[in-house]
Protein backbone atom coordinates (compact mmCIF):
# COMPACT_ATOMS: atom_id res chain seq x y z
CA UNK A 1 0.00 0.00 0.00
CA UNK A 2 2.81 2.39 0.89
CA UNK A 3 4.67 1.86 -2.38
CA UNK A 4 1.50 2.25 -4.44
CA UNK A 5 0.97 5.69 -2.91
CA UNK A 6 4.66 6.63 -2.93
CA UNK A 7 5.08 5.91 -6.63
CA UNK A 8 2.41 8.50 -7.43
CA UNK A 9 5.01 11.17 -6.68
CA UNK A 10 6.82 10.74 -9.98
CA UNK A 11 3.82 11.42 -12.20
CA UNK A 12 0.44 12.04 -10.59
CA UNK A 13 1.63 14.50 -7.97
CA UNK A 14 3.60 16.47 -10.58
CA UNK A 15 0.55 16.67 -12.83
CA UNK A 16 -1.61 17.70 -9.89
CA UNK A 17 0.84 20.43 -8.89
CA UNK A 18 1.04 21.66 -12.46
CA UNK A 19 -2.71 21.83 -13.01
CA UNK A 20 -4.25 22.49 -9.60
CA UNK A 21 -1.74 24.40 -7.50
CA UNK A 22 -1.16 28.13 -7.40
CA UNK A 23 2.62 28.18 -7.63
CA UNK A 24 3.06 31.95 -7.88
CA UNK A 25 5.17 33.86 -5.40
CA UNK A 26 4.40 37.53 -5.04
CA UNK A 27 6.88 39.17 -2.70
CA UNK A 28 7.36 42.92 -2.53
CA UNK A 29 10.68 42.87 -4.37
CA UNK A 30 10.40 39.64 -6.38
CA UNK A 31 7.73 37.83 -8.35
CA UNK A 32 8.04 34.31 -9.67
CA UNK A 33 6.64 30.83 -9.94
CA UNK A 34 7.70 27.68 -8.13
CA UNK A 35 8.72 25.06 -10.70
CA UNK A 36 6.70 21.86 -10.58
CA UNK A 37 9.89 19.84 -10.20
CA UNK A 38 10.49 21.42 -6.79
CA UNK A 39 7.47 19.55 -5.47
CA UNK A 40 9.47 16.38 -6.11
CA UNK A 41 12.02 17.58 -3.53
CA UNK A 42 9.45 18.08 -0.78
CA UNK A 43 9.28 14.41 0.27
CA UNK A 44 13.07 13.95 0.63
CA UNK A 45 13.25 17.24 2.54
CA UNK A 46 10.59 16.04 4.98
CA UNK A 47 12.47 12.77 5.47
CA UNK A 48 15.73 14.55 6.30
CA UNK A 49 14.01 17.14 8.49
CA UNK A 50 11.81 14.86 10.58
CA UNK A 51 13.66 11.53 10.80
CA UNK A 52 15.76 12.64 13.81
CA UNK A 53 12.59 13.64 15.68
CA UNK A 54 10.83 10.36 14.88
CA UNK A 55 13.87 8.34 15.96
CA UNK A 56 14.06 10.31 19.20
CA UNK A 57 10.34 9.72 19.77
CA UNK A 58 10.64 5.94 19.22
CA UNK A 59 13.72 5.84 21.48
CA UNK A 60 11.84 7.73 24.18
CA UNK A 61 8.93 5.26 23.90
CA UNK A 62 11.30 2.26 23.93
CA UNK A 63 12.85 3.42 27.24
CA UNK A 64 9.37 3.44 28.76
CA UNK A 65 8.41 0.08 27.23
CA UNK A 66 5.71 1.69 25.06
CA UNK A 67 7.28 1.50 21.60
CA UNK A 68 4.81 0.22 18.99
CA UNK A 69 5.68 -2.82 16.89
CA UNK A 70 7.10 -2.47 13.39
CA UNK A 71 3.75 -3.43 11.87
CA UNK A 72 2.00 -0.75 13.92
CA UNK A 73 4.51 1.84 12.74
CA UNK A 74 3.92 0.78 9.14
CA UNK A 75 0.15 0.99 9.66
CA UNK A 76 0.52 4.51 11.06
CA UNK A 77 2.48 5.45 7.93
CA UNK A 78 -0.25 4.03 5.69
CA UNK A 79 -2.91 5.94 7.62
CA UNK A 80 -0.85 9.11 7.19
CA UNK A 81 -0.69 8.58 3.44
CA UNK A 82 -4.43 7.85 3.31
CA UNK A 83 -5.13 11.04 5.25
CA UNK A 84 -3.00 13.09 2.86
CA UNK A 85 -4.88 11.72 -0.14
CA UNK A 86 -8.22 12.45 1.56
CA UNK A 87 -7.08 16.04 2.06
CA UNK A 88 -6.13 16.28 -1.62
CA UNK A 89 -9.47 14.77 -2.67
CA UNK A 90 -11.32 17.22 -0.43
CA UNK A 91 -9.38 20.13 -1.93
CA UNK A 92 -10.22 18.91 -5.44
CA UNK A 93 -13.90 18.60 -4.58
CA UNK A 94 -13.96 22.05 -3.02
CA UNK A 95 -12.37 23.72 -6.04
CA UNK A 96 -14.47 21.78 -8.54
CA UNK A 97 -11.47 19.90 -9.95
CA UNK A 98 -11.93 16.45 -11.38
CA UNK A 99 -9.66 13.66 -12.49
CA UNK A 100 -10.86 14.12 -16.07
CA UNK A 101 -8.34 16.95 -16.47
CA UNK A 102 -5.49 14.47 -16.34
CA UNK A 103 -7.17 12.11 -18.79
CA UNK A 104 -7.53 14.95 -21.32
CA UNK A 105 -3.74 15.24 -21.52
CA UNK A 106 -3.17 11.91 -23.14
Amino acid sequence: MFWAAYEQQGNTIALWASDHTDRTIDLIVWHGEIPVTWFQAFNPFMIFAFTPFIIAFWTWQEKRGMEPSTVTKMALGCFGVALSYLIMAGAAARTGGDSGDIKKRG
